[in-house]
């Protein structure tokens, strides 16, 4: 197991690589009351055209697959799996990004079986037609419900705005009519795919030893006749530098006008320790412009221009990158 150490915040974290691949990170926290368990997989609303493992064309899967696939990982035949945490002191969850779907739980004692159901639940996928067409029902009420959102409208009209022909324009649960088109196939071939714990972590935070995590962990994973695989292969995305339309606008009841600016950056082929670096760079160069005791913000706010919901992002991803300014506004022009 290697340990890492950082000594600016005084903080450890142990990793340890198993033999088929799964990595896991363990960070003690004494005197923490819970612990907090995450199981992530590299598998986004993104990843909706590649090679599945052993194969060497390209597939293309419904808009919406890993988001669907999330739903259907806590649906098993035997048991009600929120009932199961919650009845051993544990709230579950999850969620799915544009770049990895996460299985999540915390908890205050029993911490062996949680962990151990986490995985299972994660690791044993039940899909059949009758439960798959169930679910497009409510997935489909889901989405309908997000329209409605004036927040989530205002950020996928932007990224629609700023990228021709990226994903990242699809709204990361999908539309009504792809989840339609989904299947039981192309859920087993995702997970067979992106399910493959060389393709995952698991993280571990909170008052715990980190060999006891290990010894948890590889009893589990060795009970499955998983090796390591190669990296998965995912298409190529042809993305033209310039914006795809430069002004969007659409009406709903609010109070306030919404307005969000986005800027398109190009990605950078950089190590993984320079996105990190980069990021932190334009935080600290958007707080110096925008931050709340800038002259610009103050006669903004002055002028009722914007109001406490002003804010500003910069996100930079392997094949993506932007920064947007966002606030309600009674003159967005």
């Amino acid at each position: 197991m290697k340990q890492h150490y950082y000594e600016v915040i005084d903080e450890k974290v142990y990793e340890h690589e198993l033999q088929n691949g799964l990595r896991l990170f363990v960070i003690p926290k004494p005197g923490f009351q819970k612990t907090f368990v995450t199981y992530t997989t590299q598998f986004g609303s993104l990843d909706s055209r590649f090679k599945p493992l052993g194969q060497n064309e390209f597939v293309t899967v419904p808009d919406g697959v890993a988001h669907f696939l999330e739903h259907k990982l806590f649906e098993k035949e035997e048991e009600d799996l929120f009932t199961a945490f919650a009845e051993e002191n544990a709230q579950a969850n999850a969620f799915t990004s544009f770049d990895r779907t996460s299985y999540l739980f915390s908890a205050t004692d029993h911490l062996e079986n949680n962990i151990k159901r986490l995985l299972t639940m994660v690791e044993t996928p039940y899909f059949t037609k009758e439960t798959v067409d169930k679910e497009k029902g409510i997935i489909a009420e889901e989405i309908k419900m997000y329209q409605e959102q004036p927040g989530y409208k205002l950020m996928f009209n932007t990224l629609r705005a700023m990228y021709t022909n990226h994903p990242i324009r699809v709204d990361i649960a999908g539309s009504v009519e792809s989840i339609y088109d989904i299947t039981k196939d192309d859920l087993y071939l995702c997970y067979e795919t992106f399910y493959h714990p060389s393709n995952m972590v698991l993280f571990v935070v909170g008052d715990v030893d980190p060999e006891y995590i290990v010894d948890i962990v590889e009893e589990h994973e060795n009970q499955r006749d998983k090796t390591n695989q190669p990296e998965i292969e995912r298409a190529k995305i042809d993305e033209p530098q310039s914006v795809n339309q430069h002004f969007v606008t659409e009406e709903m009841k609010l109070q306030s006008p919404k307005l969000m600016l986005g800027f398109k950056n190009q990605p950078l082929e950089e190590s993984p320790e320079k996105y990190v670096q980069r990021d932190l760079e334009m935080t600290f160069f958007y707080e110096l412009i925008f931050g709340e005791e800038t002259e610009f913000y103050q006669e903004l706010l002055n002028n009722d221009l914007i109001d406490e919901t002003f804010g500003y992002q910069f996100v930079l991803e392997p094949t993506y990158s932007f920064s947007i300014i966002t606030s309600a506004t009674t003159n967005p022009d």
